[in-house]
């Protein structure tokens, strides 16, 4: 049966069934930039009331994969969504509330994550600077992941655990820097690199039907290796490591699995886009596309369990289906008046009993027996919390005491060691009762670096500065010297606002007095400008290492101030060890054309440059920095540093390298003349003329010129 066919849909992306609490209707979102549509199926006879509205606009990449898609749902009764890369044109909720989101390069970059109301109220950003995150998926906890398809051809594919707040790296774009920028400050690491591939649809599977070893965690498509997998979360400080399980693929090259998701029978169906090719926005078939159910080796049948919304028993079976979809609708019962006829349905409460056995929750198979010989069925503790939260934040109510003494009773999230997820939502939901103490020492209930990452972003983020300002300074504190999430959730916690992360900042060094590895990588992730004066006096320090000056000078590069810049050109002035001096070299040619620009035409440079390559002792450097800086005005110093023949062979063979990277017909011309046959260093010139050649496209008048006097080299008779 066809639900609708017309011309509004070209593209669509993605497309969200929404069964109606206590109707047979169904609302259906569809994902097609520049908007999200709505349809309506009020009558439940399986075809659209009419054509579609447009629900939600504000995206770009009209008729792109790269625009709106992944609409699916979390435990907190909310829609999630992603965008590629094409980007936002003025996104904003619903009610017309709040900002309007418009694509940047500060804190919207690139692909997004979102989250809002199911009216489309109290749009939230949650994550940034991804590609093209094709979906995002969320547990029962309310953990966000997500793959993420990379530059074609680079095999950087990856999967993120998703941070709220986090920025993830992918711009903006340029030379000598990293797929995902994880060289760089402020940025959040991948979870795991999958290389080769088109990354599309992605779920948690928290059924039961298929076997134990695939409870609980990740099932994803990758449609470019043709494969369904599974990824396993292993606890890793504050963040995770996967183990990756290939459930499915195929010998037709024409498999192409694009999304999964699990029936309210426990399988799992994936769709097929089946087609000879993928990626570069083309289609091969027009006709044939397949829908596969999964299910362990000898079931038999697919049967849709009854879904009875009118009771409090038939709201917590839905609640422990597990399909999404079943569970939004007993979330969404519970806003119904007819339901809660002005009073809150104890949610927590009933999933307390669920846990005691008490009678009102005969119905939830797979809880604890009342001798607690089963482990607890954390999922369905956690959907339940959710739901007393939104019960109880709509009618402005807290748990009461009753409620909370069974929580307690059943040992809820309390009872021994807990695995990663179920610390989140632990601290997510008491964390709450700490946010109007001013002496934010909450961070001690828990050793937990999980817990406390929790506290940072979904938290800590949101303090006024002073609070957030002790919160912050003290949990840096617990830092381990290695946890890199752990040190992105300290500078997620400070936000992207400069006032804000001045003030958070302002006297680090008073908290951090003494100068070690750990405090190093705090400082690099953090970048506190208070520290910067400190940093300068550290290079001259005797007591700091080598390899200790070289971090710092990292440290300083990653300033986008133009003093940073000018303090990399002092460094190279100074008496300095190799390493530091050759990191401020690296550091001048990544930035220099970018944050540093202004220094490239500064007075600053011009002296720096001319007064090292006066001194043979440092010409070699001041020639390094002639080619980072392409600093086409020290032509004349480098050809006489070439020509001179008292200088030694590698001086001169460095000079002439350095002609070969200034795009200018003068050093062409000055290479040619150099290299004449009886010149020991012919071969280098002619390697600093192929220099000058053209990578590809159009050659420039140097460029031309170059392959002119090459030609002449290979045709020379001597």
């Amino acid at each position: 049966m066809t639900f609708y066919q017309g011309p509004e849909l070209y593209a669509p992306l993605s497309v969200l069934v929404l069964p109606q609490a206590n109707s047979k209707g169904l609302r259906v979102l569809v994902a097609q930039s520049p908007d999200i549509l709505e349809f309506w199926d009020k009558d439940g006879d399986g075809k659209a009331d009419g054509p579609p509205t447009k629900w939600m606009s504000g995206f770009g990449g009209y008729d792109h994969d790269h625009g709106v898609h992944g609409l699916t749902t979390g435990p907190d009764g909310k829609l999630y969504f992603t965008v590629g890369d094409a980007g936002l044109t003025g996104l904003q909720s619903k009610d017309g509330k709040g900002r309007k989101f418009v694509s940047n390069t500060t804190d919207v970059q690139k692909g997004t994550v979102w989250r809002c109301d199911m009216d489309g109220n109290n749009l939230e950003l949650i994550a940034h600077n991804f590609r093209n995150n094709y979906e995002a998926c969320v547990d029962s906890f309310g953990e966000i992941w997500l793959s993420d398809n990379d530059d074609d051809g680079n095999q950087q594919t990856r999967i993120c655990h998703v941070m709220p707040g986090g920025n993830y790296g992918y711009g903006p774009r340029g030379p000598g820097q990293t797929h995902w920028h994880e060289e760089q400050p402020g940025i959040v690491h991948k979870t795991m690199r999958t290389g080769f591939g088109s990354p599309t649809g992605i779920c948690f599977y928290e059924g039961t039907l298929l076997p134990k070893q695939y409870q609980g965690d990740l099932i994803h498509c990758d449609a470019g290796p043709r494969e369904v997998r599974y990824f396993k979360r292993k606890p890793k400080g504050a963040g995770y490591e996967l183990e990756k399980t290939n459930m499915l693929t195929s010998s037709d090259t024409w498999f192409r699995p694009s999304d999964a998701c699990v029936a309210p029978d426990g399988s799992v169906f994936v769709a097929d886009w089946y087609d000879p090719g993928v990626g570069g926005h083309g289609m091969g078939d027009w006709t044939r596309g397949r829908i596969y159910r999964l299910t362990p080796t000898g079931h038999k049948g697919y049967k849709v369990p009854e879904v009875k919304l009118e009771t409090t028993d038939g709201v917590l079976a839905a609640l422990a289906s597990p399909n999404l979809v079943t569970r939004l609708a007993a979330v969404l019962a519970t806003d119904s008046e007819k339901m809660t006829k002005g009073k809150p349905i104890p949610a927590a409460k009933i999933v307390a009993e669920a846990v005691l056995q008490l009678p009102a929750a005969k119905v939830l198979a797979g809880a604890v027996t009342q001798e607690k010989k089963q482990p607890a069925n954390l999922e369905l503790q956690a959907r339940g919390l959710w739901l007393s939260r939104r019960v109880n934040e709509r009618i402005k109510q807290p748990v009461d005491l009753e409620t909370q003494h069974l929580l307690d009773s059943a040992g809820i999230l309390t009872d021994g060691p807990p695995p990663l997820p179920r610390q989140s939502l632990k601290y997510r939901l008491q964390i709450e009762s700490f946010i109007a103490r001013p002496d934010g020492e909450f961070h001690k209930y828990d050793s937990s670096s999980a817990a406390r990452r929790e506290i940072l972003c979904s938290i800590v983020r949101h303090f006024p500065v002073e609070h957030a300002k002790q919160c912050i300074l003290e949990l840096a504190k617990l830092y381990d010297g290695q946890d890199i999430f752990y040190r992105a959730a300290l500078n997620i916690a400070c936000g992207t606002d400069p006032v804000r992360r001045d003030a958070i900042l302002a006297d680090f060094e008073t908290h951090f007095p003494e100068w070690n590895d750990k405090v190093a990588d705090l400082v690099w992730e953090l970048r506190p400008k208070s520290m910067l004066p400190k940093l300068e006096k550290l290079m001259s320090d005797s007591k700091i290492t080598a390899m200790q000056k070289a971090r710092i000078v990292d440290i300083l590069a990653s300033s986008d101030d133009a003093a940073a810049g000018k303090t990399m050109l002092n460094l190279l002035k100074g008496d300095h060890p190799a390493e530091v001096k050759a990191k401020a070299i690296e550091n001048l040619r990544l930035f220099l054309p970018t944050k540093w620009s202004a220094i490239a035409k500064s007075d600053e440079l011009k002296d720096s440059i001319h007064t090292l390559l006066a001194d043979t002792k440092t010409s070699g450097t001041g020639l390094q920095l002639v080619s980072a800086a392409n600093f086409v005005s020290a032509l004349p110093d480098v050809v006489r540093i070439a020509s001179d023949t008292t200088m030694s062979v590698d001086v001169r063979s460095d000079a002439i390298r350095t002609l070969g990277k200034l795009k200018d017909i003068k050093a062409v011309e000055a290479i040619f003349a150099i290299g004449h046959p009886e010149n020991p260093l012919s071969l280098v010139c002619v390697q600093a003329l192929g220099e000058q050649l053209p990578a590809g496209g159009k050659a420039s008048a140097a460029g031309e010129k170059a392959l002119e006097y090459i030609q002449k080299a290979v045709n020379s008779p001597t």
